[in-house]
């Protein structure tokens, strides 16, 4: 039978004899044994060649927690400390989990380590547990695919290097992103895209920049600390654009660089990343430039855009959002068959804000549908109202964003209101951008399919704009071809672009496809358009958008 409260004699033959079983391959800073029934610990030397040696000091438990709070622990941890460390907490652990742990910071040499507290039974039965101190920094540091810094780390690391460097400008902070990674997933699997991060981490670690830190913050992200001399930007372009070959399957996939010059030491590590990601988010073009250097007009922008993120709710509330009308005329009797709705966001303050500026922040965010569905509402209250008064009504369209194809609701809620609602679809048409539907068309197309057979028309926007292809119009059935604004711009100014209008609007008819050409702002444009037989024309030759009392006043007079 064991004895309950073992002398020191016996603590030294136990430590001597299962100390080492219980921690073999394992680095401690400190091993000890807790005598819960007399609240004391007896250091255990893993040294020691023999038993009478391996059991050094005894002391009380408590005391020496304080003398380790005072000795390495910082003073803004205490409380943390002092609620982890009581015996009856450490017991009650023991009796309900098993073991028992917690992590904080040491500080060593004037070092900051991160160490884990450890607690497991030794003998329930006499009530010794066995307490180890471990020095687990290069875990909590380390990125376990590169091996390298991980996001913590590399603030940590970085945050010393800046502190005690006076010359922080000669430093720059390099945020990396790559461009479709999920799509290299996809192509060489995952296993394959683990591969490429460990080969791109060695690309940077051994590149020109020469880093001083690098680290994988999250997924295919990277950042990077250099000395601002070693920038080569004709280099940098290189280094950005990567082939990789894995088992057979070669790929070359992009990159795009933000770049922070670090000027003040007190900008937090945290939000020198952030600088460097706003300016890699504001590149537009990664394969002629893909890189930028963060200035202020860059802050500046994300603080608006974040203002609109925040406000757009309490702008709907308060009736800030409007819709325009923007008429459509025949090109063949110049009256209004048509209009296109457009919002508009009017502030108390601000004045009139741009589209420009709320619809992509808005979609960047995911945040679009709400204001697709507030301008769908709009459009079909003010059909119903007037159709419903006995009025003049004419088809009106609205945009249709591609992240609302992200949107299940948004769609439903469409296909819906057509479904039982017959007068809206022959007044009602929703408008599609030719680069969204490229985006969009290895999606599910069946909600606009279910849509378009209900009889409402659906219109293929900016034909022309930069992505064009003759495959968008015979891939899917539009109904209404609305030609690119810079196209009717051109009129008069370049016969070869008059060549190609003729053609467009030519082969449309042929499948079946009306054109409306927006943008008409001269006698000569509107002119030509009408010798070419276009069919609709919309610009400021004819009208702005206008609000909608406006509109109705001009449908009155028709």
């Amino acid at each position: 039978m064991k004895t309950l409260n073992p002398n020191r004699n016996d603590l030294k033959k136990i430590a001597a004899t299962r100390v080492p079983e219980l921690l073999y391959q394992s680095e401690y800073s400190f091993v000890g044994l807790i005598d819960l029934n007399h609240h004391t610990i007896s250091r255990c030397r893993l040294d020691a060649k023999s038993g009478e040696d391996f059991l050094t000091s005894t002391d009380s438990y408590e005391r020496i927690c304080e003398l380790m709070k005072r000795l390495h622990i910082s003073p803004a941890d205490y409380d943390y400390f002092d609620s982890h460390n009581p015996l009856t907490k450490v017991k009650h652990a023991l009796d309900t989990q098993g073991d028992y742990s917690y992590t904080l910071h040491h500080i060593k040499n004037d070092k900051e380590l991160i160490v884990r507290y450890n607690f497991v039974y030794f003998d329930k039965e006499q009530q010794l547990v066995l307490s180890t101190i471990q020095d687990i920094s290069y875990l909590a540091y380390q990125d376990f695919l590169t091996g390298d810094l991980n996001r913590i780390g590399f603030y940590h690391i970085v945050s010393n290097i800046i502190k005690n460097d006076p010359h922080t400008d000669k430093f720059s902070l390099l945020f990396i992103d790559f461009k479709e990674f999920k799509a290299l997933n996809e192509i060489l699997g995952f296993e394959g895209g683990d591969a490429f991060l460990h080969h791109f981490h060695n690309e940077l670690r051994n590149c020109f920049l020469h880093p001083i830190a690098a680290a994988r913050l999250t997924s295919d992200h990277f950042v990077c600390l250099i000395e601002r001399k070693y920038l080569d930007y004709e280099q940098l372009t290189k280094l950005l654009k990567q082939s990789f070959t894995y088992h057979d399957k070669n790929i070359l996939i992009f990159a795009k660089c933000g770049i922070y010059h670090i000027h003040d030491r007190h900008v937090s590590v945290n939000g020198m990343c952030d600088r460097a990601h706003l300016a890699c988010q504001h590149i537009e073009n990664e394969y002629l430039q893909p890189y930028a250097i963060y200035d202020l007009k860059m802050k500046e922008i994300y603080m608006a855009q974040s203002q609109i993120r925040r406000n757009i709710g309490q702008a709907l509330e308060n009736n800030e959002l409007q819709v325009y009308y923007q008429p459509i005329f025949s090109a063949a009797t110049d009256k209004i068959v048509g209009a296109e709705a457009l919002i508009r966001w009017i502030h108390p303050e601000k004045g009139m804000i741009s589209p420009d500026v709320f619809i992509p922040t808005l979609e960047k965010n995911g945040h679009i549908s709400v204001l697709d569905k507030f301008v769908s509402d709009m459009i079909s209250l003010f059909l119903h109202r007037r159709h419903d008064a006995g009025k003049k009504v004419v088809p009106i369209s609205m945009n249709i964003s591609r992240m609302d194809f992200y949107d299940p609701d948004m769609l439903s809620a469409l296909v819906d209101e057509f479904s039982n609602d017959e007068f809206l679809c022959s007044h009602k048409m929703l408008e599609l951008t030719e680069s969204a539907y490229i985006s969009i068309n290895n999606l599910d197309l069946h909600p606009l399919r279910k849509i378009q057979n209900q009889n409402v028309r659906i219109l293929l926007d900016d034909f022309g704009s930069g992505f064009s292809s003759f495959s968008t119009i015979t891939d899917y059935d539009f109904n209404i071809l609305k030609l690119d604004m810079e196209f009717v711009r051109s009129i008069g100014k370049n016969p070869k672009i008059e060549a190609v209008l003729h053609t467009i609007i030519s082969m449309a008819h042929e499948l079946g496809i009306k054109v409306i050409a927006e943008g008409a702002e001269t006698n000569e444009q509107v002119n030509f358009l009408k010798s070419v037989n276009c069919d609709f024309i919309q610009g400021y030759y004819y009208s702005k958008p206008v609000p909608q009392d406006v509109f109705e006043k001009m449908l009155d007079e028709l």
